[in-house]
């Protein structure tokens, strides 16, 4: 695990660095970059339902989320917040409660897998390619990034405000 800032992260960017020095490099070197963050480790979570059976759950916490101090337990509110409007339809309504932020869609039986193995003649042509195409700038991506960020951030606070005891929220991949 190499979460920016994380003792995981440091400890492969110095692992890095000596690899390079021992290949000689002569400006092998960790600089500082970006703002600085809270470190944060994932130790150990579990999610489980308990009723009306027991199933656990595949699910992962989000970096950086706060932690628990013991476990925590309460009714399942399925809701949909996508934006800022959405919050009127549920304020008042969240405390003590877990919130499933989207419906679980079902995945098709039928939809096509999410990755292919490339024949021999596709990568036949893509060996043939001697100048692949430009990259997407990074530029392009840092809007839509940054509002995501934000989005998040008034999401975290209004359930706080709201008394959420947690969030869940399907994978967007299938």
């Amino acid at each position: 695990p190499r979460l920016a800032g994380s003792p995981g992260f440091l400890q492969a960017a110095r692992w890095a660095v000596e690899r390079l020095r021992g290949w000689k490099v002569p400006v092998a070197r960790l600089e500082p970059w970006g703002r600085r963050t809270p470190s944060w480790v994932l130790e150990r979570y579990s999610v489980e339902m308990t009723a009306p059976w027991y199933q656990r759950l595949t699910a992962f916490p989000r970096a950086w989320s706060r932690p628990t101090l013991s476990p925590v337990e309460g009714p399942i509110m399925v809701v949909r917040l996508r934006g800022d409007s959405d919050f009127a339809q549920v304020q008042g309504l969240l405390r003590g409660r877990i919130v499933l932020n989207g419906a679980i869609e079902p995945v098709e039986r039928d939809s096509p897998p999410p990755f292919h193995r490339l024949t021999a003649t596709e990568l036949d042509s893509l060996e043939r390619l001697t100048r692949p195409g430009e990259p997407a700038s990074w530029a392009d991506d840092v809007e839509p990034w940054r509002a995501g960020i934000a989005w998040r951030r008034r999401l975290s606070a209004f359930l706080a405000r709201e008394g959420a005891l947690a969030l869940i929220e399907p994978s967007r991949t299938s």
